[in-house]
């Protein structure tokens, strides 16, 4: 696989943390990106690629092409952006909350750097990736499926007064502008002073938003269909 579409996606993430790019201009032509960042032949790269999922493939596939406005990409999360999402994890971390947490795929990144007294709700939206987080039988994570616009009230109701993280993979891209920015002003609510967002995003739209609010540091993981922007930061 040529590298110049590595290099250009990295590019691209330079441009935008800079400012020099408009993010929501970059994403505006789903034809132009295609051509001119994602490299061809995902297909190729994804097999070849350990899939950090709990879920086949086929079936990730199948209710994305049923549901893409809910599930917002195309693959589950691979072990590289798994990894790197664990990586961001701060080592003192006690409560996390993970915002479309899928069939698990960064879950159980998350579960392996936390300490044996940590606690992670995991929400989504969708029943059939909910009993695959289920079904990872850890006593230290709860999973809430149902929608992350009602997360205030039901960390509440499990007792989580705030959290040390929270971990999103939601498609804002594709939110009504005042359901974004609800859940973004009851995130920045929740998180403890100090506290860290991660986010994963295909396009970095969300990145002027965040840098109201956090300290931002932006990464890119290419191995995964299509690349991610992982942007970490912490709150101000």
């Amino acid at each position: 696989m040529d590298l110049r579409y590595f290099r250009r996606y990295a590019s691209v993430a330079q441009l935008v943390e800079q400012g020099t790019l408009n993010p929501l201009v970059v994403g505006s032509s789903p034809a132009r990106c295609t051509k001119k960042i994602y490299p061809p032949g995902w297909i190729f790269l994804f097999r070849r690629a350990k899939v950090g999922s709990t879920m086949s493939l086929f079936s990730f596939m199948k209710s994305t092409v049923l549901d893409l406005k809910t599930v917002g990409t195309l693959s589950p999360a691979s072990s590289f952006t798994a990894k790197r999402v664990g990586n961001a994890l701060p080592p003192n971390a006690k409560t996390v909350l993970e915002l479309g947490a899928g069939d698990g795929a960064i879950t159980r990144t998350l579960l392996e750097r936390l300490s044996p007294d940590a606690r992670l709700l995991a929400v989504e939206m969708k029943p059939e990736f909910a009993a695959v987080l289920e079904a990872i039988g850890d006593a230290r994570l709860s999973v809430y499926t149902g929608d992350a616009l009602q997360i205030k009230n039901e960390a509440a109701s499990r007792g989580f007064v705030s959290f040390d993280v929270i971990v999103s993979s939601l498609p804002f891209a594709l939110f009504p502008e005042a359901a974004r920015d609800s859940l973004l002003n009851d995130i920045f609510d929740l998180l403890a002073p100090g506290g860290v967002i991660i986010v994963c995003q295909h396009m970095p739209t969300l990145l002027p938003a965040l840098k109201e609010k956090y300290h931002i540091d932006i990464q890119v993981e290419p191995l995964n269909m299509p690349p991610y922007f992982i942007l970490r930061g912490t709150k101000r």
